[in-house]
C-alpha cells in the first residue's frame, strides 16, 4: 500500500480521480493536490512493485486557481495523458485541458486548454485514443451561450505526437439545454 502526502506543496488535502495500467504494470494516478491558493493536478507513476517512479504537478500557467482531472489513459509508445478541467476566474471560466507526459519519467510533452466560444464552462468527461494512437479524442461539455444555461457535446481530436487541435465537433440537441457524454470509444476508421 502506498500513500501519498503533498507536502510539498502545503501538506493539505489530495484527492486521486482516476488510476491506469500499463502493459507492463506499471500505475498511473491523476488527482489534485492543495497548495496555497491554488489545486493543482498531480500525475504519479508506480512500478508493479509499488515504489514511486516519478510525480508531476501541472497547474495551468496562465491561471493561478484550480485544475482538476477527470481521465487518465496510457499509450503503447510511452505516453500517459490526462484530461480535466481549468479553472480561469473571470477571463474563461472552465477550460479543458488535456496534458501529455512521457511515462518513462512524467516530463511534460504537451499541455492544452480548450476555451469554447462562450468563455463558459468548458469540462472533459471521456478520453479515447485512435486505433494507431496518432490521436487523442477528448470529449465533454461546452456552455453554448454566456449564460452558462446551455451545454453542448464537445468533441477535441488532437495530434498525440504535438498536441496540435486538429478538429473541434459541438453537438447540440435541440430542446434539450444540458447535453454531456458520460463515455466515448473511437473505431478504427477514427469515428
Amino acid at each position: 500500500t502506498q500513500r501519498f502526502n503533498g507536502s510539498e506543496i502545503n501538506n493539505t488535502t489530495d484527492k486521486v480521480y482516476a488510476i491506469t495500467v500499463d502493459k507492463s504494470s506499471n500505475v498511473y494516478l491523476a488527482g489534485n493536490t492543495t497548495g496555497t491558493n491554488l489545486l493543482a493536478i498531480i500525475i504519479i507513476s508506480y512500478s508493479s512493485d509499488g515504489e514511486l517512479n516519478w510525480q508531476d504537478v501541472w497547474t495551468n500557467p496562465s491561471t493561478s486557481n484550480m485544475d482538476f482531472p477527470t481521465n487518465i489513459l496510457c499509450t503503447d509508445n510511452n505516453y500517459v495523458l490526462v484530461s480535466g478541467t481549468s479553472t480561469n476566474g473571470s477571463q474563461t471560466g472552465e477550460d479543458i485541458v488535456t496534458i501529455a507526459v512521457h511515462s518513462n519519467n512524467g516530463n511534460v510533452k504537451w499541455a492544452n486548454t480548450f476555451n469554447g466560444t462562450a468563455n463558459g464552462t468548458d469540462v472533459a468527461c471521456a478520453m479515447s485514443l485512435s486505433e494507431s494512437e496518432n490521436e487523442v479524442y477528448v470529449s465533454g461539455y461546452s456552455a453554448h451561450n454566456s449564460q452558462n444555461n446551455v451545454l453542448d457535446i464537445i468533441t477535441l481530436k488532437y495530434k498525440l505526437a504535438n498536441g496540435v487541435l486538429l478538429d473541434s465537433t459541438r453537438f447540440n440537441n435541440t430542446g434539450i439545454s444540458k447535453e454531456s457524454p458520460v463515455g466515448m470509444a473511437v473505431d478504427s476508421n477514427g469515428n
